[in-house]
């Protein structure tokens, strides 16, 4: 049935799908229906739950709906903190999309509170996981930039390319993105 953990997941797929195609009504739609059919079957407190509210937030985010995304981005980092803890990657990744959301509403305040403790935890606790180090230290470097602290924004831009250049290879595309950014 639809109730399925694989008919979900591919609704959810589909839906981040035709969010990168640019077809923003049916990647609503359809990451939406996963939602609804998650909370059907009283899933709404797990981790796929959190990733498909997170992938919706996401798709708002795109189209520049920072409000839809921001609530959205609360409750996934309420359930990741909740389910796997203050020190997990996924309540880290969740806390930076969410400074992010912040930052580019123009809320700089939160947004640091969020940005430094996402980067302080990223970098105690996942060390060797370069997808987040970078993002989370290029996120200290856009929130130092937009402060005018242009010195140190420049040394944050400096060690998130860095690592993106070491972990990805320089001819990668998300390292040539954060160049053209």
């Amino acid at each position: 049935g639809n109730e399925n953990s694989y008919y979900i997941r591919s609704l959810f797929r589909i839906g981040t799908l035709y969010g990168d195609m640019g077809k923003y009504s049916l990647a609503e739609s359809n990451i939406e229906t996963a939602i609804s059919i998650m909370k059907k079957i009283k899933q709404e407190y797990s981790n796929d739950y959190a990733s498909y509210i997170n992938g919706l937030a996401n798709l708002y985010a795109e189209q520049s709906l920072y409000s839809k995304a921001e609530s959205l981005y609360v409750v996934a980092v309420k359930i990741h903190l909740e389910k796997d803890g203050a020190n997990s990657l996924s309540y880290i990744e969740s806390l930076n999309n969410l400074a992010l959301i912040k930052l580019n509403s123009g809320n700089y305040l939160e947004a640091e509170k969020y940005i430094y403790e996402a980067y302080g935890k990223a970098k105690k606790y996942f060390p060797n996981n370069p997808s987040i180090l970078a993002s989370t230290t290029l996120r200290m470097a856009f929130l130092n930039e937009d402060k005018g602290n242009f010195d140190l924004a420049e040394s944050f831009y400096k060690e998130g390319l860095k690592v993106e250049k070491y972990s990805l290879g320089i001819n990668r595309h998300k390292y040539n993105k954060t160049l053209l950014d």
